[in-house]
């Protein structure tokens, strides 16, 4: 029988962020964001998890909360360029990206995702996918995904994918979690790679993947009806949740 692979789960958590600043020490329901993500992953079959940081802010209030943290650099482009940084000095066969804005995250799609690592000949980069509501097809924020075969992800974008010229209302969508997972020489490949077009057009990591002929990307199904917060209206959309929808989850 195989050993068991070596995981340790990552939380990129920047404060800079353009559009929704300092967003990881926002508030819900009396707990930082960032408190809220790192209980979830620290309920998951993941036995080892760290929180990857540019500010002072946040490092303090991990120490402050005995949440395990790491500083990196100012100058990592996204959530990947951080873990491969985290990668280089915390040893591990494969990395778990948890992003830092995910405060509803289906512990069980986190565990899905460790699972497939598991039992997979993982070489490439694994995003978690989830169905999207159709409201939110045309919300930019929110990152959609179309699928191929065999799990493949064809391409990534802000706009509706894929485009359905005849009535939308049987047509499945899905949106890219912010929930992905790699070895570390991987991620360290990725962050070697240069931006490409369509990642520099979109925002989108994954694209990086798509425009490269040497980094691979497939898809894993899980449940979650989480949000990813990006925006003012979207922190307050989670805010206005009941607290029972955080509480609730325990593993």
């Amino acid at each position: 029988m195989p050993a068991e692979k070596s995981v340790l789960a990552v939380i990129p958590a920047r404060y800079a962020s353009s559009r929704l600043p300092g967003k990881p020490l926002l508030k819900i329901h009396g707990r930082p964001m960032i408190w809220w993500v790192a209980k979830r992953v620290a309920r998951s079959a993941v036995e080892e998890y760290v929180v990857a940081t540019d500010d002072a802010r946040i490092e303090l209030f991990c120490k402050e909360n005995h949440i395990p943290c790491m500083m990196t650099s100012t100058l990592c482009a996204n959530g990947t360029e951080r873990i491969a940084e985290v990668s280089e000095a915390l040893e591990a066969d494969y990395y778990i990206n948890v992003q830092g804005d995910e405060p509803l995250i289906n512990v069980d799609a986190i565990n899905k995702v460790y699972t497939h690592i598991q039992s997979c000949d993982v070489r490439g980069f694994v995003q978690a996918i989830a169905p999207l509501d159709t409201k939110q097809i045309y919300d930019e924020s929110v990152v959609k995904v179309a699928v191929s075969g065999a799990s493949r992800i064809a391409y990534l974008s802000r706009s509706p994918i894929p485009f359905c010229k005849a009535d939308n209302s049987a047509q499945i969508y899905f949106r890219c979690m912010g929930l992905y997972a790699y070895s570390g020489v991987f991620c360290r490949n990725y962050s070697r790679t240069p931006q490409g077009n369509l990642e520099q057009a979109e925002q989108i990591e994954q694209l990086r993947c798509i425009e490269s002929e040497s980094l691979s990307i497939e898809g894993v199904m899980v449940e979650d009806e989480g949000i990813s917060i990006d925006t003012c209206q979207d922190y307050q959309a989670v805010c206005s949740m009941p607290f029972e929808k955080f509480a609730l989850e325990q593993h």
